[in-house]
């Protein structure tokens, strides 16, 4: 036996990991040394991975594995006496396969170059190796096989790796020459593979692209695997040599990428080239070695972690070939496989899968060897049907084994608990004559073990034929809830005693409560709601659940009965806990069943209807429900509640009817008959005519639906959006098998289109009528809908760009050979058109055509023109402006076709297309998202901006206005201007008149006008600024809000003007306030603010008003 280098004496060593070797006859030595250099000057910590290679001489098949692990232990100081079990798995794997080489290898016609001695091989020859690369077969076989001998040592990877013309060599043979021998193809791996056991080597692998030139070799392997197997079957010994060669390289290759995966980036890439098919096809082959599969469970472990790669595996059924490979001799991989499937048993549609597999008898059958296969029948005992597969088998006897001997771990006590929740395991634990509850009792009671109490609790919440192993151990849980209920360290242990008692009703309560005292403890635990020593709230419901169970004994109940108060307050107390207030109120339906208890419940001074009448009508359904049972039997017992109840039920339906009837007209006041009526129980037959408000809900929900169906514009742009949905859901299906970026981006325009349409539905169902909340109801609704879909899409397209440059810089792409571009292509341009030209009047044709035209749209105008220049006749498509979807629908069609056409030539044509698509797309939308986004900050179109200054040139020409100021105007919706505006007049002059001037120059732009009038008052004026003089209340349109007047007088003028196009003005004399409407020249006075030196009386304003 040959050790690598002593260890320096100033080193520590860490951590270390054993591994055989991948050809030779050796053990490698991982190991992490903790170096520490000390001088005066410097002084320092570094933690570096290092490596020793072991090789066994003389190791055939008749060597005594045992006393060769246990020297290997001896001279290896940094290898301890607990890993003499790993040493002997490894050296029992090594022998196996020097058993396997030896049986192929009399038959096998290698080169007499190909295995070279290593006493032979020297780093001075590495030049003549390199000229042997190009040579023939034979001497490549030679000349890799000594590097490989060489990169064995560590000493000498560095060097090797350092020499570029070396790794350019060999990549360039691994490239060429794989296909053609065996010999070299693993041989150059394998050097690469002594490589990658480095991280720090890691880049010069990924710059000569190792790891793509392994993937596309195992790719090839795998292919052709039953197909070489299947021509050399006229040599049975041959096709086993192949075989086993080919199974060789595919097992170095993935360990390669195993090594090149911890980085994620790395990994990523690896899985977007379809790894993780490659690794369940393995795993699905037949006469696979265990090597191979070892190496291939190894790598679906570690890319199990991620939850995409989750669903990946779940979609290429790798827990099938799982099952498949079951039953696993080899303990290695067999504990590998289970660690495999406790990763996937986090995903919930493979953990369906893995017991539906049928593996659960299989990993039951190891659970005590095994900690692997504990956990994941832990993880799957959660599953009522692995539960239930569980009872047929073994599992229950090796867990009460474990639980006898001591030896039981918490996971193996929470796979009791939970298989205990199957009536038929539960049935197991006992045992017949209850011999196995007595264990778990006693083991719970004298250890205060809080799991196996919780195994208890739920072995009695099956039948009562097992609740008479309960009998005597009943006291036991009383004592213990009552000795632990207020220590908070074992809160958990009483609750689940508490709760095991609660469960078992047929206990002699009578004799309980006797002999322990129970009612002035739980006086004392449901009175501690207020006070300093307060019990846990869980604990406190578990005691009102006790209390449940004894009352269903008279005797017990009637001890019951004078803590009804108690209740009551802790009813109060915890009226927002729902499991508590049904608890308590089922307290109270157990004690009303005795009759003879019903004098004592139902009398004056109980509180208890009082109570149960206001949760009649609570929001929970069960607590109205048992709230409904409890007062029937009140009413049963007692003439007096019945008739409560009866007023009671009256009053709340009556009140929903009422309610109803004042949502509908706005004019019926709940006191204006009822409360009159002598008929306090059948007032105009209200029962009868409604019993739930709800039903008028619904029936006011469908007359709207049929009053907006009865829209055509409706109607069409439904079925437009119909249309757009099944093109989304197509796209998407696309996407999610080819992972095309240019049909990402035809599924985001889809997206678009389909919420255009939805905006147009929604523009014709909202109301556009003032609310109390909102000035201007919803008006900007679509205004809204439409902003928001054009910034979806532009992020949409941004994401893209970036998303596609990434692609292009790193080079990754997808090659998918089928027709699916086209049918996306057609799929999007239906969603485009049916969006462009399907749905009259909608909000988006109205922002195409206001809008400022894309550049793209400039662009296809140039040549919209010089193709009317050539063919006349189309310039009745061509020359108006082309619709910008219409654009979006042509760019998308042709970029799916081009993809389609050059996918399999140009590997950068899908993301080049997406690109170019993107971008378009963002030209497209910005025009429209800044048109509407002005519109949302209340900013005026450029258009109108001259008619305004026209307008308000032409009013401040008026006779007796003097000045125009603090105008503003902004566009509301798509067809609406709003406005307002102050006028400083004369003293003299006459405020109706030029209330109707100023609002008639203005209204042709502005649709909605608020005027605001001030006589040239000094100091009214000059203090206008600072002030807030108060604004006379109006149910008109105006920035301060929707009001309305409390003056008798103008009751007529408010109820007048309820149609929309009208302006508001309001004249203002000092703080005396006047307001009109365009077209009605009407005022709204505010008489108490008339100042005395205006020159004005009442009797003139009042003449003003009804003129």
């Amino acid at each position: 036996m040959e050790s690598g280098e002593n260890l320096v004496e100033y080193r520590k060593i860490k951590t270390v990991k054993l591994d055989a070797h991948n050809k030779d006859t050796a053990i490698i030595v991982r190991y992490e040394v903790d170096e520490a250099t000390n001088a005066e000057e410097f002084r320092h910590d570094k933690n570096r991975w290092c490596q020793k290679t072991v090789k066994l001489k003389n190791f055939n098949d008749n060597s005594d594995i045992s006393s060769i692990a246990q020297y290997v232990i001896n001279c290896c100081p940094f290898l301890k006496d607990g890993q003499l079990s790993e040493v002997e798995q490894i050296l029992y794997y090594l022998q196996k396969r020097q058993k396997l080489f030896n049986a192929d290898r009399s038959s096998e016609n290698e080169s007499p170059c190909s295995t070279v001695p290593s006493s032979s091989v020297s780093m001075d020859k590495v030049e003549e190796y390199i000229e042997m690369l190009y040579e023939q077969t034979p001497y490549i076989v030679s000349g890799t096989a000594s590097i490989l001998q060489l990169s064995n040592d560590i000493v000498n990877v560095k060097s090797l790796v350092e020499n570029e013309i070396l790794i350019g060599a060999l990549a360039r043979v691994l490239k060429d020459e794989w296909k053609k021998s065996f010999d070299v193809a693993i041989n150059i791996v394998s050097i690469f593979y002594n490589f990658s056991l480095y991280s720090d080597f890691h880049t010069v692998l990924v710059q000569y692209r190792i790891g793509t030139l392994c993937m596309q070799l195992i790719d090839n392997e795998i292919k052709n695997w039953n197909e070489k197997t299947d021509c050399t079957s006229a040599s049975a010994k041959s096709s086993s040599i192949i075989l086993r060669k080919q199974q060789d390289l595919i097992t170095v290759c993935f360990n390669l990428l195993l090594n090149l995966a911890e980085d994620l980036k790395v990994e990523f890439k690896m899985v977007n080239r379809n790894l993780l098919e490659m690794l369940v096809k393995v795993v699905g082959e037949r006469n696979v070695f265990s090597e191979l599969l070892m190496v291939v469970i190894n790598f679906l472990i570690k890319l199990s972690l991620f939850a995409e790669n989750q669903q990946i595996m779940r979609s290429v059924h790798l827990v099938d070939a799982l099952a498949a490979l079951f039953p696993i001799d080899d303990n290695l991989l067999r504990r590998s496989v289970f660690r495999l499937l406790f990763n996937l048993s986090f995903d919930i549609a493979t953990f369906n899968q893995i017991v539906t597999a049928e593996l659960v008898p299989h990993i039951t059958a190891f659970i005590n060897v095994d900690e692997c296969s504990m956990n994941l029948l832990y993880r799957l005992s959660t599953n009522d049907n692995a539960k239930a597969i569980i009872a047929y088998t073994d599992a229950v006897q090796a867990l009460m084994g474990q639980l006898v001997s001591g030896k039981a771990s918490d996971v193996a006590k929470g796979l009791l608990v939970n298989i205990a929740l199957e009536r038929r395991n539960a049935h197991l634990i006992c045992a017949s004559d209850g011999s196995g509850l007595d264990l778990i009792a006693t083991a719970a009671f004298s250890t205060t073990d809080k799991m196996l109490i919780k195994v208890l609790r739920n072995i009695a919440s099956h039948s009562e034929s097992l609740h008479k192993f309960f009998f005597k151990w009943a006291h036991n849980l009383l004592e213990k809830a009552i000795s632990f209920g207020e220590d908070e360290r074992y809160s958990g242990y009483a609750l689940d005693c508490l709760g095991t008692v609660n469960i078992i009703s047929s206990l002699n309560w009578e004799e309980l409560v006797e002999s322990m005292s129970l009612v002035p403890w739980i006086q004392k635990v449901i009175t501690s709601i207020n006070k300093e020593t307060k019990f846990p709230p869980d604990f406190i419901l578990q005691v009102v659940i006790l209390c449940s169970t004894m009352a269903q004994h008279l005797n017990v109940a009637r001890l019951l009965v004078p803590f009804v108060n108690n209740f009551i307050d802790l009813l109060s107390a915890q009226q927002e806990d729902d499991e508590m207030v049904i608890q308590v109120v089922y307290l109270f339906y157990v004690l009303i069943t005795h009759e003879e208890l019903s004098d004592a419940l139902t009398s004056s001074g109980a509180q208890i209807g009082a109570y149960l009448l206001d949760l009649m009508h609570d929001r929970n359904l069960p607590i109205r429900t048992l709230c409904d049972a409890t007062l029937s039997i009140f009413a049963q017992r007692s003439e007096e509640w019945s008739q409560k109840m009866d007023v009671e039920r009256f009053r709340r339906h009556n009140a929903q009817w009422l309610e109803m009837i004042a949502d509908g007209n706005g004019a019926l006041s709940c006191d204006s008959t009822l409360s009159a009526s002598p008929d306090s129980f059948n007032v105009f037959g209200a029962e009868e005519l409604l019993d739930d408000a709800e039903v008028a809900r619904v029936i006011i929900l469908m007359v709207r639906f049929a009053l907006d169906w009865s829209n055509r514009t409706v109607r069409s742009a439904s079925f437009g959006a119909a249309v757009c949905f099944l093109c989304t859901l197509f796209l998407i299906f696309c996407v999610s098998i080819t992972r095309s970026l240019v049909l990402t981006s035809a599924t985001w325009l889809s997206v678009f289109s389909l919420f255009l349409l939805i905006s147009t539905v929604v523009s014709c169902s909202v109301s556009k009528k003032p609310t109390p909340t909102n000035t201007f109801g919803y008006s900007r609704t679509p205004v809204m809908a439409v902003f928001s879909a054009t910034v979806l899409v532009s992020l949409s397209a941004i994401f893209l760009i970036k998303e596609c440059s990434e692609h292009l810089l790193e080079g990754e792409h997808h090659a998918h050979s089928h027709n699916l571009y086209l049918f996306g292509a057609a799929a999007v341009s239906t969603s485009l058109i049916t969006a462009a030209y399907g749905t009259p009047n909608q909000p988006f044709q109205h922002v195409l055509t206001a809008s400022s035209s894309s550049s793209l749209q400039e662009h296809f105008a140039d040549v919209s023109h010089a193709l009317c220049y050539i063919v006349p006749g189309l310039s009745i498509l061509l020359l108006p402006r082309l619709n910008a979807l219409s654009i979006l629908a042509f760019l998308t069609t042709c970029a799916c076709c081009i993809t389609h056409w050059y996918i399999s030539e140009l590997w950068y044509i899908d993301a080049g297309s997406a690109l170019v698509l993107s971008i378009c797309v963002f030209m497209t939308m910005w025009p429209l998202s800044k048109y509407t986004g002005r519109m949302l900050l209340q900013t005026s179109p450029p258009h109108i901006h001259n008619q305004i200054d026209r307008c308000i040139s032409e009013a401040s020409t008026i006779e007796g206005v003097l000045e125009l100021r603090n105008a503003h105007f902004w566009q509301l919706d798509f067809s609406s201007m709003v406005g307002s505006i102050d006028v400083r007049v004369r003293r003299d002059a006459d405020e109706q008149l030029i209330l109707a001037s100023v609002t008639e120059k203005l209204s042709p732009v502005v649709s909605m006008l608020t005027i605001q009038v001030v006589k040239d008052v000094a100091a009214a004026w000059q203090n206008f600024d600072g002030l807030n003089p108060p604004t006379i209340t109006s149910p008109f349109y105006s920035e301060t809000g929707d009001t309305h007047s409390t003056n008798p007088n103008l009751a007529y003028v408010s109820e007048s003007h309820t149609h929309d196009g009208h302006s508001h003005g309001t004249v203002s004399n000092d703080y005396n306030q006047v307001k009109s409407t365009n077209g009605h020249n009407h005022s709204e006075i505010n008489m108490d603010y008339l100042p005395e030196d205006i020159g004005y009386n009442n009797e003139h304003f009042h003449n003003v008003l009804h003129h």
